[in-house]
């Protein structure tokens, strides 16, 4: 059956539940409290209070648990999983990203690389399919785009929709990216970021979902844009 996952701030625990009978089926015992977590098809990725990340099987064949000590010099806000399952990436109160290579053999944890450029903490990152790219946003409405190959920012768009609490890539090609973001006010906005020429990048316009849902019309609102 299908199952979620749960974990509780004051809690070691991360506890699996069944959806069709409500029932428990497995607790995780973790090292220390969990701030969050993320899972995959056969990974649990948390943060923890003292800014370790701990990887967990979801299965309990799989057993034992991987643990890096002191990942960001402050708190961890947010977490990625690349599809392969080889490659995550975390952002923290610490404005930086920082992306890991996992050994599903090994079970080791790797840094692979920093990426600097947020003026704040980062809140969100999603890796988009099938290309090597990260996007991260942060407490100030900027969206960056990075290759997560060479830790090159591609490009910085500033909205102002405040900070950004959740975003969404939708689908992407190389002359245009979509995107959907929550801001700090709870409005939901439609991002389209359209390349012009080779290098230049310019952001069409920014719409109110709800504006689109209830065909009400488009509304523009003015950005800055930083190359």
């Amino acid at each position: 059956g299908e199952h979620f996952l749960s974990a509780s701030p004051s809690l070691e625990e991360i506890r699996m539940w069944r959806i069709d009978t409500g029932r428990c089926t497995r607790v995780i015992s973790c090292q220390e409290n969990v701030r969050s977590m993320l899972v995959s098809q056969s990974l649990v990725l948390a943060s923890t209070q003292s800014r370790a990340i701990e990887i967990y099987g979801l299965t309990s064949d799989e057993g034992g648990s991987t643990r890096f000590e002191d990942s960001h010099s402050r708190h961890i806000q947010s977490l990625a999983m690349h599809p392969s399952q080889i490659l995550f990436a975390t952002g923290g109160l610490d404005k930086t990203i920082k992306l890991w290579g996992y050994g599903e053999r090994s079970k080791n944890l790797r840094l692979q690389k920093s990426l600097c450029g947020h003026k704040s903490v980062v809140l969100n990152l999603v890796f988009l399919l099938n290309l090597p790219l990260l996007v991260s946003a942060d407490a100030t409405g900027a969206i960056h785009k990075w290759d997560f190959r060479t830790g090159h920012c591609l490009y910085v768009v500033k909205t102002r929709l405040g900070s950004i609490r959740s975003l969404i890539s939708l689908d992407t090609n190389p002359k245009i990216d979509n995107f959907i973001a929550l801001g700090s006010r709870e409005d939901l906005s439609f991002i389209e970021v359209r390349k012009i020429v080779p290098a230049i990048l310019f952001l069409y316009h920014q719409r109110s979902v709800r504006s689109l849902i209830h065909k009400l019309g488009l509304q523009t609102l003015q950005v800055i844009l930083q190359y």
